[in-house]
């Protein structure tokens, strides 16, 4: 008999938020990146890797999944289906899902996604949340400080050779270090 709250159940809270899909919350990231990308004139190539990335997060995570059930061990199991994921995976496995190219390519012993490339997708992901939390349907990122399990293979150093003592010559002896 304690009328003193406006509800006693969250679910009938109407302070709530509704939880949308996270489908619906990757159309709302992908529309707000096309309309910065419009306006500062990015090219088409740069738009096109965002999409393909966040095709990715949102196969992993599911389209009709609610946002507000994403939590540290959904981005827990995004991060462990990351590092079974192909490099190539569209090319070396067209039609197939996720999973069945992630056997298949565990079979055949082809290479996995790299770490760099998995920083992308769980960029997508952070920034995919970062969107619902600023939109205050999330209280917090819960993929925010996560790094992908597979770590570099190669020291910074190892990446590239560096420049020998001819090019940095002819480098710094151009017209433009000259003036």
């Amino acid at each position: 008999d304690d009328f003193g709250r406006v509800h006693f159940d969250e679910m009938f809270n109407p302070s709530r938020v509704p939880s949308i899909s996270f489908g619906a919350l990757a159309d709302d990231y992908l529309s707000w990146k096309k309309e910065i990308g419009k306006v500062n004139n990015r090219d088409a190539k740069t738009t096109d890797k965002i999409v393909t990335n966040v095709a990715l997060v949102r196969e992993i995570i599911g389209d009709d999944t609610p946002v507000s059930r994403i939590d540290h061990d959904a981005c827990e199991r995004f991060l462990r289906q990351l590092a079974t994921t192909p490099a190539n995976r569209t090319k070396l496995y067209p039609g197939l899902r996720l999973e069945e190219a992630a056997e298949l390519a565990a079979k055949n012993n082809k290479p996995l996604l790299a770490h760099k490339t998995q920083l992308q997708y769980l960029g997508a992901l952070r920034d995919i949340l970062q969107r619902a939390l600023r939109k205050q349907l999330i209280s917090h990122n819960p993929a925010s400080g996560l790094q992908p399990l597979i770590e570099r293979s190669e020291a910074n150093h190892e990446k590239r050779d560096p420049f020998s003592l001819p090019q940095l010559s002819a480098f710094f002896s151009s017209s433009f270090y000259q003036s």
